[in-house]
């Protein structure tokens, strides 16, 4: 983006987003189900929402919103520092209770 080449690279990393939240999401899901995670439906809900707001930013790509590569920018950025370390730490520490590593 400081390059100004953000355009350029922008499908690419929608479509690389798209399958790492799927892969991502799928397999907490498959660990949260086996182990029983207490919050389970509560974070489902959250990767529901970040899903769906991927989808929102392919759409918005599709349309050529021109202000889309901060979005990007911003939803990663959240996704990071909200849900990664935030969320998912909640989750890890459950796991690691439960002898999952």
């Amino acid at each position: 983006m400081a390059d100004g080449k953000g355009k350029e690279v922008l499908e690419r990393i929608l479509d690389n987003l798209a399958s790492y939240a799927n892969f991502h999401f799928a397999a907490e899901k498959t660990e949260m189900v086996k182990h029983k995670y207490p919050d389970y439906e509560a974070h489902r809900g959250k990767h529901q929402a970040m899903l769906g707001k991927v989808g929102s930013l392919i759409e918005d790509y599709k349309l050529g919103k021109v202000t889309l590569t901060h979005e990007v920018s911003d939803f990663l950025s959240d996704w990071l520092n909200k849900h990664i370390v935030g969320t998912d730490q909640q989750y890890s520490s459950f796991m690691n209770g439960v002898g999952v590593n």
